[in-house]
């Protein structure tokens, strides 16, 4: 399996990852990641709003006990900016419901507006409550956003670091 290494974060991701978005069932889901992981599959990105609050669930069960083989990545709030105590409540009710000890990573989903980006940026906003996660083991190696607005909003949440 192709892989792409990041240095920032010292992994390799494999080139073809798991969206967990549309499983029909949690049987699929358990076959579906099962066999990808045996070809060399080790991303998943799942989100409280996926399979009606299903995913992470389903993709717990799944790979409980081949954990160490797949980085995991969460979302919740699309469109917005839960602030630092919001999203450490998300993250630990996540955890809980998903089987996980910990995700890889952790990241703002739907980054559409410059004013979800600056409220994430904020003292005490989305960036700092990961941060703070990621400190105390909840998120292992870091945090990113997926994306849904102009070009410029793009470049302004990259240089943001």
């Amino acid at each position: 399996m192709l892989c792409r290494h990041f240095p920032s974060c010292k992994t390799n991701i494999s080139a073809i990852s798991f969206g967990t978005m549309r499983w029909p069932s949690e049987e699929v889901c358990h076959q579906v990641m099962n066999r990808g992981l045996d070809l060399g599959l080790n991303y998943a990105d799942c989100s409280t709003g996926y399979v009606n609050g299903k995913s992470q669930v389903w993709v717990g069960r799944a790979i409980a006990k081949r954990r160490k083989e797949i980085l995991v990545s969460s979302k919740t709030a699309f469109a917005q900016a839960p602030a630092a105590d919001q999203v450490r409540t998300r993250i630990e009710q996540s955890l809980r419901e998903s089987g996980l000890d910990y995700f890889d990573f952790y990241q703002l989903w739907g980054v559409s507006e410059r004013s979800v980006l600056a409220a994430a940026l904020a003292k005490g906003g989305f960036v700092e409550g990961v941060r703070k996660a990621q400190k105390d083991g909840l998120v292992r190696l870091g945090l990113g956003f997926t994306f849904h607005g102009s070009g410029e909003l793009f470049r302004a949440a990259i240089d943001s670091g």
